[in-house]
């Protein structure tokens, strides 16, 4: 269902490999992106009305989260002869960066999120772990139940129950640790390859299946019990809005952003021609922003947008869709009027 949409692009200098970004303390989004695998390697901060100031970091950034000490911490290494990094942020600029591997064991650090307890919770894609790290840098980490057979973690929440919930994409299956090291895995039906994971305003946890052509959104109880929405296009990464719907991203090609409340309800929002949506998040001005690559040749962006919700958290439709709408109406009356 087409619906009145405000989406605005803010054009950056250079065409980097984003990974993610997240709503900051200081009422800006920050996000993480590097020109190819050598660099430069940046973190970047975008105010909400479009202006970008740049910091260096030592190796590729992935996903990045608001910390609870006001920082922003985020993961650094993709397990191609660069350390694993986890990093650190101030509002400030100041960076700090823990090592917690060198450049040749290949942890490949991914998603990152903070956690019930304090600390930052994040995966190593490598190893098939999870790992845990104070703000002072105290580290922990905990195996999956069967490591090193490319289980694929990837993206990591917390979940309603206080436990952190994560997608393990190759291993077709979602995961649950509580703060103690407790670990539950859950198998997906068929091939989902599941990616990104929020949890949703009803309780659950809502996650994008992408596998095999499937186009799916999935939502998980804490109790396990599944349920899978069919969607238009091959979801990606996926994120609560402040409306209490999930917003989701295509893959690379699919030009459109998502919404899907906790009912079903589905809504889909067309990007500009040649550009696409990855990684998305609420914004500290109710809007949903996401990093925009472009296919055209032109400059990659960062984008936000804004829908207007109707009291019923249905989007309300645009003065074109409405007229179109009465039109039809009309003409179905006049037809069983004759009738």
């Amino acid at each position: 269902m087409a619906a009145a949409q405000t989406i605005t692009l803010f054009p950056l200098p250079d065409r980097p490999f984003f990974g993610g970004i997240a709503a900051g303390p200081d009422g800006a989004l920050w996000f993480t992106a590097s020109i190819g695998f050598v660099g430069p390697h940046t973190i970047r901060r975008i105010t909400t009305a479009g202006i970008v100031t740049t910091y260096p970091i030592s190796a590729e950034p992935r996903d990045i989260t608001a910390g609870p000490d006001g920082a922003m911490w985020f993961t650094e290494g993709t397990g191609f002869g660069t350390p694993d990094i986890i990093g650190r942020i101030t509002t400030a600029g100041a960076v700090t960066e823990f090592t917690i591997a060198p450049a040749s064991t290949g942890l490949d650090l991914t998603g990152i999120v903070t956690g019930p307890d304090g600390a930052l919770w994040f995966l190593e894609t490598g190893p098939d772990r999870i790992g845990r790290i104070t703000t002072a840098g105290s580290l922990t980490e905990f195996s999956l139940p069967s490591p090193f057979v490319n289980n694929d973690p990837n993206y990591i929440t917390v979940g309603s129950d206080g436990a952190l919930w994560f997608t393990e994409s190759h291993a077709n299956k979602i995961g649950r640790i509580t703060t103690s090291g407790g670990l539950t895995e859950f198998a997906l039906p068929g091939f989902r390859f599941p990616l990104g994971i929020t949890a949703g305003s009803d309780g659950a946890l809502w996650f994008a299946e992408e596998g095999g052509g499937v186009n799916k959104i999935g939502r998980i109880t804490t109790a396990g019990s599944l349920t899978e929405f069919a969607v238009p296009f091959s979801p990606f990464f996926i994120a609560s809005g402040p409306d209490g719907a999930l917003w989701f991203t295509g893959d690379n090609f699919s030009s459109a952003i998502g919404r899907i409340t906790t009912t079903g309800f589905l809504t889909t929002y067309a990007l500009p021609a040649g550009s696409s949506a990855g990684h998305i998040t609420a914004g500290p001005d109710g809007a949903m922003w996401f990093t925009a690559p472009d296919f055209t040749g032109g400059p990659y962006q960062i984008g936000r947008i804004s829908v207007p919700v109707s009291a019923s958290g249905i989007p309300t439709l645009s003065s074109a869709v409405m007229t179109a709408l009465a039109v039809v109406l009309a003409g179905l009356a006049l037809l069983q009027i004759r009738g």
